[in-house]
């Protein structure tokens, strides 16, 4: 399951059986994302917590491209 905010992260605990985050929103928010797994009766550290990045191999046309794909993000930057 993909969390970003509180709200998420602590449904994600709770009916996740893996999580997909940003590194910064992990560390903000881990503690809530652990306090509701171990409430749902699940071992925090059985579950897979993946960092999300994003990278382009290739030319400046590419990376610009790309950028305009992932402006969708929650704190997406608005200019390449």
């Amino acid at each position: 399951m993909a969390a970003n905010g509180p709200k998420a992260m602590c449904r994600a605990g709770q009916y996740g059986d893996g999580l997909v985050t940003d590194p910064k929103i992990w560390q903000q928010q881990q503690s809530a994302f652990e306090s509701n797994a171990k409430a749902a009766g699940k071992d925090p550290s059985h579950i897979t917590v993946q960092g999300e990045l994003y990278v382009v191999v290739g030319e400046q046309h590419a990376a610009e491209a790309a950028a305009q794909l992932w402006s969708f993000g929650p704190r997406a930057f608005k200019t390449y």
